[in-house]
């Protein structure tokens, strides 16, 4: 009687712990869930002209914004996420304020790209002091416009604001009268920076003249002539022929008119002559 010998496939030894970490590892991987999509958060600046205006998103994710146009912040938020836009540095040179609408939500299931920043050029007053003015009708401009009246010493200032970065350049329109005066400027021209200017300055003087004319038919000596305001001149000395005495035996002889000597005489300030105007003028009316 033959005997059939039948032997089992395989083996009855337990797997290695290698071949159950890797069939637990694929099993695990095939039951994680899928990542959660992530959205961007950003929008559109307009106005700007200065550099250096930084934007960032809750308080974190810097960036740097250099010209119009749209811009998105780098890290993406995930939907139900909270953001808020806002301005961690303006733009200067020139300088600018910029807003910002729409800054702040949730994010839903799109890109968030409403958010807008709006920037404008910052403006700022010119003006100055003035000193010496006594007369009226002092009349100041600005490159060419805007006049300004002044009537009185102080401080002034235009009343149209300079935009920042725009040049400027202060003169006299018209100088004041009763009395006439000429009036300088100085540091009146430049370019508006980022603050108010306040150093323009405006010296005024009063302009005096000389006051001349002529003297005729002088043959004396010491003829003293002053002004209303206490100026007086000498003038010069003139030389006077001596007369002959007539003849006894002689017919008299007509007189002989002498032409008239003419002298031109300036009035300039001095003390001695004032202190012997006086006198002088006493003898000249005797």
């Amino acid at each position: 009687m033959a005997t059939i010998v039948v032997a089992a496939c395989g083996s009855n030894e337990p797997e290695s712990s290698e071949a159950l970490d890797a069939s637990t590892t694929s099993v695990d991987a095939s039951t994680d869930p899928p990542a959660p999509p992530t959205f961007s958060v950003g929008g559109t600046v307009k106005g700007l002209l200065g550099t250096g205006l930084v934007l960032q998103n809750n308080l974190g994710d810097d960036i740097p914004i250099a010209k119009d146009g749209s811009f998105s912040f780098g890290q993406k938020l995930t939907a139900g996420a909270k953001f808020s836009v806002s301005i961690k540095a303006q733009p200067t040179a020139p300088s600018q304020s910029c807003t910002v609408s729409g800054e702040s939500g949730t994010i839903a299931s799109g890109n968030v790209t409403t958010v807008l920043v709006n920037c404008t050029t910052d403006k700022f007053s010119l003006g100055g002091t003035v000193s010496g003015v006594v007369g009226a009708g002092l009349v100041l401009q600005n490159n060419g416009a805007d006049a300004l009246i002044l009537g009185a010493n102080g401080t002034f200032a235009f009343p149209k604001p300079i935009a920042s970065g725009s040049p400027y350049a202060i003169t006299v329109k018209t100088q004041p009268a009763s009395p006439t005066q000429t009036c300088t400027v100085t540091n009146g021209t430049g370019t508006m920076g980022d603050a108010k200017v306040t150093n323009v300055a405006i010296a005024c003087t009063t302009n005096s003249y000389s006051i001349s004319g002529t003297v005729s038919g002088l043959a004396g000596t010491g003829l003293v002539l002053q002004s209303a305001g206490g100026t007086s001149c000498r003038s010069p000395r003139t030389a006077r022929s001596p007369s002959r005495p007539p003849s006894r035996a002689a017919p008299p002889t007509p007189s002989r008119s002498r032409p008239s000597r003419r002298t031109r005489c300036k009035c300039a300030p001095s003390r001695a002559a004032r202190a012997r105007s006086s006198p002088a003028t006493s003898r000249a009316s005797r």
